[in-house]
């Protein structure tokens, strides 16, 4: 039984890797669960990439300012990298942390001109990691210990799944809110401490953004297989380009 469309979704995507996991360690062993992380986790990664390069402003001449982390080690090679970012113009939105791009003066083949005035670093999450100020308050600490600081320069980490990252899309889409100006709406809300869709659920809660093109278009066909395969033709149908 289906209860709704979202517990649907969860359980054949985020709900997926962890019935894989143990199907394949019960079944072929250790390495092949390993093997079935390692491609879970360049699935996610590939998608975050995908959702953030759309998010990305448009240059002229065509092209869009996002850059990957094979950009970042032609740039700085023997080094570690992130691995994706969105250049902003003075704001740098990047996908895990990269010390290189404050160098100053950048490389000739650096995807940035001149070192940003803000780094957003953010890490987007695989699997079910639950955000909320307890584990926020730890993952602060350990950043800490380890010696990372927000200094004004770089900004407080952010912790997302694809879902809220997918969720920044619509507003830039339908509102002009680029991730930097939600990233620093949340941080002054009253939901600063908690998880980044406590305050996307504050912000846009009853507005129907509907959801990116590439998304729709997926479920929309993944629902007309399952309509097929359990033979109820007509019982569903494609939403409208609003999400209604």
């Amino acid at each position: 039984m289906v209860l709704d469309e979202r517990y649907l979704v969860e359980r054949v995507t985020r709900g997926l890797y962890w019935l894989v996991h143990d199907h394949e360690k019960e079944t072929y062993g250790d390495k092949a669960r390993g093997a079935w992380t390692q491609v879970w986790s360049e699935m996610v990664e590939t998608r975050a990439e995908d959702q953030l390069r759309q998010m990305a402003p448009s240059l002229f001449g065509g092209g869009r300012a996002f850059f990957t982390e094979e950009a970042l080690q032609a740039a700085f090679p023997r080094t570690k990298n992130c691995d994706a970012g969105i250049d902003f113009g003075g704001d740098l939105v990047l996908a895990e942390v990269a010390d290189n791009l404050l160098c100053r003066p950048q490389p000739g083949n650096s995807p940035v001109k001149v070192p940003p005035s803000r780094i957003f670093p953010v890490v987007v999450i695989s699997g079910q990691y639950p955000v909320n100020p307890l584990t926020i308050r730890y993952i602060n600490e350990q950043l800490t210990a380890e010696g990372h600081r927000p200094d004004g320069t770089v900004q407080p980490l952010t912790v997302m799944d694809l879902e809220e990252l997918e969720g920044c899309h619509p507003l830039l889409q339908r509102k002009g809110r680029t991730l930097p100006q939600l990233l620093d709406a949340w941080r002054a809300s009253p939901y600063r401490d908690a998880a980044f869709r406590n305050y996307l659920a504050h912000d846009i809660g009853g507005q129907e953004l509907g959801r990116p093109a590439d998304v729709q278009d997926a479920l929309a066909e993944s629902f007309e297989v399952i309509q097929r395969l359990l033979g109820t033709p007509g019982a569903w149908t494609r939403p409208g380009p609003t999400g209604h």
